[in-house]
């Protein structure tokens, strides 16, 4: 007895094709309260700064390209304050998939920084093993800084993070802190055993910070890079 099979055969895929699911990352981002979290994921998503501040606790889903191929990101607030608080802070579950971690202080806020790195073991205990950690100075643009870069910069080399500095308001390094982290994780996800990639070396991105006299933004000479190769992803079967 013949079958009709048509719904059973196999369609040819690009070589570039992705899953969907596989197009999804998770970002938590997490720090201090008042430490800019939720500008950020504003300016993020809308492209402009609000000046209001949230009341409850953010979470985005936006598109984003990276290597010619739309990610889904997911960008979820938390605060470091409820490290030990299920309930209202890091529940198990929700942190099994996550890919990155952007831990927030504020320049102008040197207990925000005093507490990322008090709490940065709970942190880690919390999240995937490989998930990347990014520390993210905010508040870029005002004047008086009570946390120096230099003691930001030693932080994340011993810790292997990379490290930002960032303006919500202007929009210094906003779009270039994202774009940093899906391309490290774009890399990590799709990367074969012939595929040298460091996953385990710090990565240090350009910052650029905000002029305190009306200055063109200038590049911090205190960041470094280390030579990690970019590959593509895309490859023709042989």
């Amino acid at each position: 007895m013949s079958q009709n099979t048509e719904s059973q055969m196999l369609v040819a895929l690009p070589a570039d094709y992705i899953p969907e699911a596989s197009r999804r990352c998770k970002i938590i981002v997490v720090g201090a309260k008042n430490a800019g979290k939720s500008t950020f994921i504003e300016r993020v998503e809308f492209g402009k700064f609000h000046e209001e501040k949230q009341t409850e606790k953010l979470y985005r889903v936006i598109a984003k390209k990276v290597f010619e191929q739309t990610l889904t990101v997911e960008l979820i607030e938390k605060d470091l304050g409820g490290l030990t608080n299920e309930d209202n802070g890091f529940k198990k579950t929700e942190m099994r998939d996550v890919d990155a971690v952007l831990l927030f202080y504020a320049a102008d806020d040197l207990e925000s920084f005093k507490q990322l790195k008090e709490n940065l073991v709970h942190v880690q205990r919390k999240i995937p093993p490989n998930a990347n950690i990014t520390v993210v100075g905010t508040k870029a643009d005002v004047k008086e800084m009570q946390v120096q870069w230099q003691e930001v910069d030693s932080f994340a080399e011993n810790q292997g993070f990379s490290c930002f500095e960032t303006s919500s308001k202007t929009g210094v390094n906003v779009e270039i802190i994202l774009h940093d982290i899906l391309e490290t994780i774009f890399e990590r996800r799709f990367a074969s055993d012939d595929d040298e990639v460091l996953s385990n070396q710090p990565v240090y991105a350009s910052t650029v910070l905000t002029s305190r006299q009306e200055e063109p933004p200038r590049v911090n000479g205190y960041c470094w890079m280390p030579n990690i190769p970019i590959f593509s992803f895309f490859r023709s079967n042989e």
